[in-house]
């Protein structure tokens, strides 16, 4: 299929209500294709979407942020692989997850549960916490079973190492302009209503939204929000432009 073809089901989708807008590529190494259609939201007054667009890029931030910059430190010898994660963050060494290694968090192998639902935190520190705390759902190695929590151990591990922030080393290693962390809230397609909990936690901060109905430049994935907004799973935001740069 080509972009000729993808355009009309794109479109249809919009008019059929699916969602309110698209930013998309087709391509390969050398060349991508791009097209922009619909807007910000189902309302005709709303803005249209275009390349300028930036979009919440959900678990991507796990493969564009935080393995670019654990295989940037493998590269520079700082980043054991073979090694327990344990030896990096102690913290993390308990309830039977003193030898998992930081290639199991990269290969999801490390027998942690997929997600917990963190939103009733406020406090960053206390996620980190409960995650450290957690119980082994399997012996690690023995499968592979996609993990959040992997992640956000393996972003404490990074930013152990470097002294750096995780999202400072994804800046300096990635480098790819307009690729970031919280960005300005006007610039991002809306995601999803904002929730209760969400609506709370931002009042506690001593934050508002800038749309009150949608969730707007802010990370759509509950823990990653609690986290501040910086996460080893979730929380780039880009414009497509961003993303066909990586891929080439």
């Amino acid at each position: 299929m080509g972009l000729p073809e993808a355009i009309p089901l794109i479109e249809r989708a919009i008019e059929k209500g699916v969602f309110p807008g698209a930013a998309f590529a087709l391509g390969g190494r050398d060349r991508f294709q791009t097209a922009f259609r619909g807007r910000f939201e189902y309302c005709p007054e709303s803005r249209a979407v275009d390349a300028d667009t930036f979009w919440d890029l959900a678990s991507l931030s796990k493969v564009v942020g935080t393995t670019s910059v654990a295989m940037r430190r493998f590269e520079e010898k700082r980043l054991d692989l073979s090694a327990p994660v344990s030896m990096y963050l102690p913290e993390f060494g308990q309830n039977g997850k003193e030898r998992v290694t930081i290639r199991q968090l990269l290969l999801h192998e490390a027998g942690l549960i997929p997600f917990r639902p963190y939103e009733t935190f406020v406090e960053p520190q206390a996620v980190r916490a409960a995650v450290w705390a957690e119980k082994l759902q399997y012996p690690p190695g023995t499968k592979s079973i996609y993990s959040d929590l992997s992640m956000i151990a393996l972003q404490a591990v990074l930013e152990k190492v470097t002294g750096e922030t995780l999202d400072r080393q994804v800046e300096l290693v990635v480098g790819i302009p307009r690729l970031t962390y919280r960005p300005d809230e006007e610039r991002c397609a809306p995601t999803e209503l904002v929730e209760p909990w969400r609506r709370d936690l931002r009042l506690r901060r001593g934050r508002l939204f800038a749309n009150g109905t949608y969730i707007q430049g802010e990370v759509h994935d509950p823990t990653a929000c609690v986290l501040g907004g910086v996460a080893g799973h979730a929380g780039l935001f880009a414009p497509l432009e961003a993303l066909t740069t990586f891929c080439t």
